[in-house]
């Protein structure tokens, strides 16, 4: 048999055979160091039909949604060592998906919108909102506000109301517990449910549109595709050329032009903080030198005040709209921050709760074991007791068998003294 054939009936066993338990950070570290592909492959096969759906739901074309789920794929072989919490590889990769489908419809802006156009859409009982807008149209509106909502929403909606896990298997993928998950979700359906309303959608026409996509795109992910994908991110992850490999050479730009705009928006995030530290800074010195200038200008004379030209009034004020331009931008990553602690609170919690439960489990046993201390200390005294009490048995034995012997040897003496002598 051919070596190729064999290694795909390998990992073709290796995908069919039951799963093995191991977390996506254990898979993910697997890869990262030997360059597993059967761990990349299990990767692939778990996370895959979020990431094509997620594709498909922004393109709305099968074949385009499969360059996007691969360059995803192969983003995540290459940034597999640098991935700051692997627990919660879900959420990475759902942002990903988006990122790069959204690439990708920028430069095909004229791309099919046949395969979900002809689509079922639900019954609505109020369908003049809906008569002008296409089940492509649905979809799009759906991730385009999936996309603006908070990550810690966005990502149990995906899960749970798009991909249909159940809620603890959507806690395990994202690290969370399952109380998180459960009250982010009732809070992130009620904002989902705001948000399309303004767009004159019901959240249960765009969810039921979103299930018929699903269906038709089928949840499971082609295994040739799965075992394509990680061969050809092997080869990324190593920067050889994918030659003779599955994948398209769309899929590879994307995936660079995605690795691109991520160290950009690195570098824009840096940027924007130090630009926010030094307005601040600016800021503060500018109003301080305005406030004392005012005053000593006020001071030598009264004439009339000067023009927003000279007192250079158009500057402040562009400086202040970036300053609360900044500051919005904070009090966001401060509100993820606040949610990420909320999320390690309760964890501690669930910790702390089975920690005094364990401490309870180690009280009762202990306890027990006292007790079985106890009933053999008894018997240990009991058993004593028996032994002393045999043992003086035994001594008044002895004295009563020597007192015979003694009274048997009297009994013969005087019995011989007793015999007449023979003449």
């Amino acid at each position: 048999m051919p070596p190729l054939l064999t290694r795909f009936l390998r990992r073709l066993r290796s995908l069919s055979a039951p799963p093995s338990g191991e977390t996506d950070a254990v898979l993910l570290a697997r890869f990262a160091r030997r360059r597993d592909e059967d761990a990349f492959a299990a990767l692939v096969a778990r996370h895959g039909p979020m990431v094509r759906n997620a594709c498909i739901r922004v393109l709305g074309d099968f074949h385009a949604a499969e360059d996007c789920f691969q360059a995803t794929f192969l983003i995540l072989a290459r940034r597999a060592n640098s991935l700051r919490r692997p627990d919660a590889l879900a959420g990475w990769l759902y942002g990903v998906a988006s990122r790069v489908a959204r690439d990708a419809q920028r430069l095909n802006a004229r791309r099919p919108r046949h395969n979900l156009d002809g689509l079922a859409e639900p019954a609505d009982p109020r369908p003049d909102p809906l008569a002008a807008l296409s089940a492509c149209d649905v979809l799009l509106a759906l991730e385009e506000e999936l996309r603006r909502m908070p990550q810690a929403y966005r990502l149990p909606l995906v899960l749970c109301c798009l991909e249909g896990l159940a809620q603890e298997e959507a806690a395990r993928r994202l690290g969370w517990t399952a109380g998180a998950v459960k009250g982010r979700l009732e809070r992130g359906r009620k904002q989902l449910h705001r948000r399309l309303a303004r767009r004159g959608l019901t959240l249960g026409v765009a969810l039921g549109v979103a299930e018929a996509a699903r269906g038709t795109a089928s949840a499971a992910v082609p295994v040739s595709l799965i075992l394509s994908t990680a061969d050809a991110a092997t080869r990324f992850a190593a920067g050889t050329a994918a030659a003779g490999v599955a994948t398209s050479t769309r899929a590879a730009a994307l995936a660079n032009g995605g690795l691109k705009a991520m160290i950009a928006a690195k570098m824009k995030i840096a940027a924007a903080l130090l630009l926010a530290v030094g307005m601040i800074g600016s800021g503060a010195g500018a109003l301080t030198y305005r406030c004392f200038g005012a005053e000593r200008a006020g001071a030598a004379q009264d004439g009339p005040p000067p023009s927003p030209a000279q007192t250079g009034k158009t500057d402040d004020d562009q400086a202040i709209r970036e300053l609360k331009e900044a500051n919005l931008r904070l009090a966001e990553k401060l509100k993820l921050l606040e949610l990420q602690a909320e999320a390690d609170k309760e964890q501690q919690t669930r910790l702390q709760r089975e920690l005094e439960q364990a401490n309870e489990q180690l009280k009762k046993q202990a306890a027990r074991l006292e007790e079985q201390a106890a009933l053999l200390r008894e018997q240990a005294a009991a058993a004593e007791t028996k032994l002393a009490a045999s043992e003086a048995a035994r001594r008044d034995l002895e004295e009563l068998v020597s007192r015979l012997k003694k009274d048997l040897d009297d009994a013969l003496k005087k019995l011989k003294d007793a015999r007449p002598s023979k003449p």
